[in-house]
């Protein structure tokens, strides 16, 4: 299932079945300030409200489960729960909206900046470049790749602008900023830190050019 946010209140659902593509554009009558998706379940949220639904894959139709009044700017969804970034830890709730757990970040990391998840993989970022993954397909969250800082050898890569974990969990890419006479520029490289070697490889296509988005297939 691939779900793409087409205008300010509308989404288009795109499945695909033994090579056969289906779709259909529905409209929430809200607007969501972000999406997640985990198998068939969805969820949308706003400045003060999380909106969760199961995906009908016959029908391609969102059947509402509950609306919550939880506020944050990061969410994340799996079969029974969704994981809500707090400034300083992270909440996991039910459907119901009752906590289940929360786990607590050190005071180094700074807050929760962002939130990326593919297949069964979490991907969280910090204001003080920290990052970890969890893996998200347990009824308990399981920490993949511990908090670590965003250097190599002790020396600052740049600070965290955006980044996506690949569905193996295995590959994460950063695209950063860098301090430039007190002045903060988007780098041109992008950076590839490969979980299991535990190693940074930096990569640019021109330096003439800024990457803007990274997506892995």
């Amino acid at each position: 299932i691939k779900i793409i946010q087409t205008s300010s209140t509308e989404l288009e659902l795109i499945t695909c079945f033994e090579g056969t593509y289906a779709s259909k554009k529905i409209d929430l009558g809200y607007k969501p300030l972000g999406i997640a998706l985990y198998n068939i379940s969805f969820l949308g949220y706003t400045n003060n409200a999380v909106y969760i639904y199961e995906i009908n894959l016959e029908t391609l139709e969102l059947l509402s489960k509950s609306t919550l009044n939880i506020s944050s700017n990061q969410f994340a969804i799996n079969d029974d729960s969704i994981i809500v970034a707090m400034p300083k830890e992270i909440a996991i709730y039910s459907y119901e909206g009752e906590m289940k757990d929360s786990f607590a970040l050190s005071s180094n990391y700074g807050k929760i900046k962002l939130f990326n998840v593919l297949g069964k993989y979490l991907l969280v970022c910090t204001s003080e470049n920290y990052f970890s993954v969890y893996d998200i397909s347990r009824r308990t969250l399981k920490q993949t790749v511990m908090w670590r800082q965003f250097a190599r050898n002790g020396e600052k890569l740049g600070e965290i602008r955006k980044a996506s974990i690949n569905c193996k969990g295995n590959v994460i890419g950063f695209l950063i900023n860098i301090i430039q006479n007190k002045t903060k520029l988007q780098e041109t490289k992008f950076i590839l830190f490969d979980v299991e070697m535990d190693a940074f490889a930096e990569h640019e296509i021109s330096p003439n050019r800024i990457p803007k988005y990274f997506l892995w297939d």
